[in-house]
Formats: C-alpha cells, structure tokens, sequence
C-alpha cells in the first residue's frame, strides 16, 4: 500500500511540475508554433526547425516536428527570429523577419515542396499580430520607444499609456515613486509588478506595489497582461512584467542625462498672494527647483555564445518647492515653547536614488539556460535639519527638506534605506510539450526607524543626548528601565516645569504646543 502511493505520488509530480512549469514560462516568455505541409497539404513529420536570433545567447534553438508535423520553439524572448526548416529530399525554406514580443504564440505555417537539399527558398511576410492560441489581452511597449519618451523614466508613466489602466499615487510626481494600478473599476492595488516573471513588490498593503525604483530604462521590452491571464497570479488585475537586458555577442552600451533647474520655473506670484496675514503670505511657487537623472551601462559577451553580462548605474534626484512652509526660528531652543515664523529658511522635498544593477546570462549545456540579476538601490529622501549635521543629503544655507503639513523639524520624512533584489532563473526547455523551469526572487528593504524617520539630528535623537538616563529597580521586576527627567523654562512664568518619560529616551527637542 506505502510503495503505491509512493508512485502515485512520483506520478503526481510527474504530470503537474512540468505543466505549471510550462504555464509560468508562457506568462513571460514567446512562442513560435505551427504546422509544416508538403504541397499536397499532407503533414510532414521530422522536419528540422531552427529559430535564430541574435536575443538568443546559443544564437540557435532546434526543435522538430512530430508526427502532427507540429513544431513549437518555446521560451523565446523578445526580438526579431528567423526560421529555418529542412527535410531530406525537399528543399529549405527560410522564413525571415519574425517579430517576437511579450508572451505572444505567434502560428506560422509552412509549406515545403520536392527538391534538392541544396535550394533554398526564402519567404518574405508580415510577422502574424493575432495571437490565435491565446485569449490573453497584452499591451507591449519596446525598450527602444521606453527610451525616447519625455517622463520621469519610471513605471509610472508607462502606465499612463496603457487604455483601460488606471493609477493610484506618484504616477506623474516629478521624482520616481510608489505607484499602484488597477484596471475595470478592481481594488487600486490590485496590480502586480513582475521582473522576469517573478513578483518584486511590497510585503504588505496585499503586494500591489513597492517604493522600489523599478529599472525601465534598461529593459528589452514591458509587457502589461490587462485581461485573460491565466493562473499565474494570486488576483484577477492587471500584471505588468518587466524584461530586462541582458547583454548580447556584442558590446554594446548607452549613456543618458536629463536635468532641470529654477530657471525654467515660472513664478505667478502676485501681490494678493504675497499679502500678509490674513492674505495667502505666499512667497514660493510650486515646481522643480533643481533635477537630474544619469544613467549608463554596458554589456557584452564573456564568452561569445556562452556567458553574457551586463551592467548599469543611475543616479537621480529630485527637489521640488513647498510653497507656505517656513522654518521654525525657535527650532532647538529648549527655553521656548512658542513657534515663530524665519522666512530666511524655506522648504522643499529632496528625494533621491543611487541604483546599482549587474546580470549575468549563461548557456551551461546545449539546452540549459541560467540567468541572474542582482541590484542595490540606496534611497535618500530629506535632509538633516543642521547644514552641519551629516546626511545622505546636505541641508542648503537658506532651505530645509520638509512636508507640506508640518513644520521642518516635525515632519517625518528622512530615509536613507537600502534595498536589494536578486532573482536568479534555470529554464530547460527539453521538448517541443515539455518545459521546465525554476527561479526564485529575494527581495528586501529595510527602513530603520520606520517607514517615515526623523533626522538624524531630529528630537528623537538630539534631546536625548542632553537627557541623562536613570537606572531604578521596581520592586518585584528583575529587568531595567530608563527614567529621564527633561527641564525647559517657560518664557512667561520662569518656571521650569519637568517633563518626565519612562522607559523610552525621547525628550522633546524643540518647544512645541502639543504633548
């Protein structure tokens, strides 16, 4: 009884691994499938049929007919193929200029007819646009036409393009951010983010979207599934999936850089706007104050037809006007509790990356592929609330990062956080009805002090250091907890009313009206 649902068991994994297997391989790689006939209409079986393109790191891919006369080369990635189909006793054929994108089946049929081995015939026709074996619903757009768009260079705008997709949050903010997706009236994060067929999303708010600077600029193609996927993702929702580069036989590399400053902002500030309270009190307009984006990167054979790599850099940054906030003239003054307005000190939001990315593609055996990308971002948003405090970024003589509801040294908004992803990905396609793959994803970010932190020389931090701790022992507890006592005098009364803490080192800072 054991040793039969060993086999069953065996037989189970048999028959369901390769067809998930399959079905993951569909989502994010292409298809060229048909059938090959003599002239008769009769099918030939044991046609040879090569597919060839420069996309492919062993050049060639080989398959054969069964005895359907059905061929079908799979996991193919996106790019122009050309195809070949040779039998003894008939002449060649060559079927060229075959374009090749997103999770397409594209169906081409062939004909051959008697001849010498030796002639060739080569025939010249539109790539098929209707994928007739698939009711998946995709919209692609190539890296090449990714490249030349006016936007921000992030998921965001991309998106924008797609008809029926609608977006929730930074999707046209000046700086690259957190974006979430959703198409016929669904939940707004129902979208999923996909490299290389695999999820690279948040661990929460359901996975729809992540704070990740998505690389769109050194990519083959996007592909967005809007309707008709299969059962690959956990939601119903749109999927958008990216295709990254992956390096070629030949080296080959491009630089960019976009920038933007004050200068070509406008300024429509007037004097009702610049009036003193009770008028607006305006003094800054809304905008860029200064921007810049550069990336470079290189690829190229290690080994031609057998090992590729491909390697890129970007940095960007982005600050942007906060019209209405002002600094607080009696930041860091214990003995003051009262705000008061500095107009020397303005504010504005400063957010940045600095984006590290290597892959490395190999062909291991003659139908063995194994390819792997790694990539480390360092975001840094805010600034310190010191010129001479050290951050990710430097406070300006004359302005402070801060947001638009608080004052700068209340508002929480400094990271200078880490993120790291490294997929890696086998793909054995071993017949013409038998794919096997695996991959897996890691992906992290750590955000220390929360998701949104203060400065380093914010009140957490700063009013503790002139705050001694107080080691005391409570009767029937083993452990230790630290009592701080704060003193500020009152402007009014010249009281110094203490302000107590236990079992936390947080001392406020700056005098402020709430508790």
């Amino acid at each position: 009884m054991r040793g039969m649902l060993k086999r069953c068991a065996i037989l189970f994994l048999i028959v369901l691994v390769p067809s998930v297997a399959a079905a993951q391989g569909a989502l994010t790689r292409g298809t060229l499938t048909g059938t090959v006939r003599d002239a008769l209409g009769a099918v030939l079986p044991g046609v040879t049929v090569e597919a060839a393109s420069p996309v492919l790191i062993e050049r060639v891919r080989t398959v054969v007919t069964d005895s359907a006369g059905i061929y079908r080369v799979v996991d193919l990635g996106p790019g122009v193929y050309t195809l070949t189909f040779s039998l003894q006793g008939f002449s060649q054929v060559r079927r060229e200029g075959i374009e090749l994108i997103g999770s397409a089946t594209l169906t081409i049929p062939v004909d051959m007819r008697v001849g010498s081995i030796q002639e060739t015939i080569t025939v010249v026709g539109d790539t098929p646009v209707v994928d007739v074996q698939s009711t998946r619903r995709e919209a692609v757009i190539d890296g090449d036409v990714i490249s030349v768009l006016p936007g921000t260079r992030s998921t965001g705008s991309l998106i924008t393009m797609v008809p029926g997709v609608e977006t929730f949050g930074a999707a046209l903010n000046p700086s690259p951010g957190l974006v979430f997706f959703f198409s016929r009236g669904g939940p707004n994060s129902e979208g999923r983010f996909n490299v290389n067929g695999m999820p690279v999303a948040n661990a929460f708010a359901g996975g729809g979207g992540s704070s990740l600077i998505y690389d769109t600029v050194n990519v083959d193609e996007i592909a967005f599934t809007v309707a008709g996927g299969m059962g690959e993702t956990d939601v119903g929702g749109p999927v958008l999936n990216i295709v990254p580069r992956a390096g070629g036989n030949t080296f080959q590399g491009q630089a960019f850089t976009n920038f933007s400053n004050d200068r070509l902002r406008d300024d429509n500030l007037t004097p009702e706007l610049t009036a003193p309270p009770p008028g607006p009190n305006l003094r800054e307009t809304p905008g860029i104050i200064k921007a810049y984006d550069a990336n470079v990167s290189y690829g190229g054979p290690i080994v031609r037809n057998r090992l590729w790599f491909f390697g890129s850099y970007r940095t960007l940054n982005t600050e942007t006007a906060v019209e209405g906030v002002v600094g607080n003239a009696n930041a860091f003054d214990l003995s003051r509790w009262d705000w008061a307005e500095d107009r020397s000190l303005t504010a504005r939001t400063s957010a940045g990356r600095s984006i590290y990315i290597g892959r490395l593609t190999a062909q291991v055996a003659e139908k063995h592929r194994l390819s792997v990308n790694f990539e480390s971002q360092q975001r840094c948003d805010g600034t310190p609330l010191k010129a001479e405090t050290d951050g990710c970024h430097t406070r300006g003589s004359n302005w402070v990062a801060a947001t638009a509801t608080s004052s700068p040294e209340a508002s929480l908004n400094y990271l200078d956080v880490p993120y790291t992803v490294m997929q890696g990905r086998w793909t054995n396609p071993m017949t013409t009805r038998l794919l096997l793959e695996a991959g897996a994803t890691y992906y992290s970010y750590r955000h220390a002090g929360g998701f949104l932190s203060l400065p380093p020389d914010g009140s957490s931090t700063s009013a503790s250091r002139n705050c001694p701790p107080q080691s005391t022992r409570r009767p029937g507890r083993s452990t230790r907890r630290a009592r701080t006592t704060c003193t500020a005098r009152s402007p009014s009364t010249g009281t110094t009313p203490p302000v107590r803490t236990t079992g936390t080192r947080r001392c406020p800072m700056s005098p402020a009206r709430t508790t």
